[in-house]
């Protein structure tokens, strides 16, 4: 059995990020799905493709790409380790569109992370775990 307060996700955690192991010693800091900034951007960049949405509707691979710019703002909000010709590559949203685009399978690895609950769970059921 789960206690109500084990359900419940952080909030603070969902906004801010959590810091999530990528590859190769890079780890991302990855805000959840559920806030209202990354629903409402991902509304206003699906809105031009509502009529094929209903039509023919869009691939999972489609809506990825329309949404990227909301990943990069507001889901992908740092990283550790990553660097560029040998140099310490800072955080941009800028920077973040451009890995984005660059490495395939990030947006998707992003956007999972960013909805599995685990991630942004309260610490209350990390302590009922060991009780």
């Amino acid at each position: 059995m789960a206690d109500i307060k084990q359900l419940s996700l952080d909030a603070d955690k969902q906004n801010k990020g959590v810091w999530v192991p990528y590859d190769l010693d890079v780890e991302l800091l990855i805000a959840g799905t559920g806030s209202p900034e990354f629903r409402k951007a991902c509304g206003e960049l699906l809105a031009p493709h509502r009529q094929r949405i209903r039509t023919t509707g869009l691939t999972f691979e489609e809506r990825v790409v329309i949404i990227k710019p909301a990943i990069a703002e507001h889901l992908l909000k740092g990283w550790k380790n990553l660097t560029e010709n040998g140099k310490s590559v800072p955080f941009s949203t800028k920077k973040a569109i451009e890995l984005l685009d660059e490495i395939k399978d990030l947006a998707t690895f992003v956007l999972a992370s960013a909805d599995e609950k685990e991630w942004f769970r309260n610490e209350l059921k990390k302590d009922a775990a060991k009780n």
